[in-house]
């Protein structure tokens, strides 16, 4: 009686998680998916009559910023990596944070664009050090540092260096 019991119960189961995932399959089926999303392709931009993308070059509404409402919509950017940034925090003693990144640069500039890289970096290491681990932990912590180093930038380089675009930051 007992192994008839296990055995129902056992396939009941299965057939109940069979049916979940084959209607949750075909409802994923269903859904329409934007492949070019957030990210810079090689097809010409609107203005672009060479026929040539530039993958460098990032469409402002495309550029997934913080700060993208901000931008006109016919600016057209640069993303320059800069180097990865490492310091301590300022409290509690002993931690460090690793803050790697790109940092999206106007195309008309005075500056080399490396340059004004290099310049984002060395101002993002100097916030970073006067930040305390609990300003920054969660979600929402992780958005109040990305708006302060991404206005930071901005008024610190004369509107040059529209954001920053954080590929990882690892705190440790």
């Amino acid at each position: 009686m007992l192994v008839a019991l296990i055995l129902i119960l056992s396939l009941t189961g299965a057939g109940a998680g069979f049916t979940v995932g084959t209607l949750l399959n075909a409802a994923s089926d269903a859904l329409p998916v934007k492949a070019t999303e957030g990210v810079a392709s090689n097809a010409p931009h609107e203005g672009d009559h060479t026929g040539k993308g530039n993958a460098a070059a990032v469409h402002a509404d495309s550029a997934p910023s913080a700060s993208s409402d901000d931008l006109p919509q016919d600016l057209d950017l640069n993303v320059v990596p800069f180097p990865p940034v490492l310091t301590t925090l300022a409290a509690p003693p002993g931690r460090w944070i690793r803050l790697e990144g790109s940092a999206l640069i106007m195309k008309q500039t005075e500056i080399s664009k490396d340059v004004l890289a290099e310049k984002a970096a060395e101002q993002i290491l100097t916030y970073l050090r006067t930040v305390n681990m609990d300003q920054i932990e969660g979600p929402s912590g992780f958005l109040g540092l990305r708006e302060d180093i991404n206005e930071m930038v901005r008024v610190l380089s004369d509107d040059q260096v529209r954001g920053i675009l954080i590929h990882g930051v690892v705190v440790e």
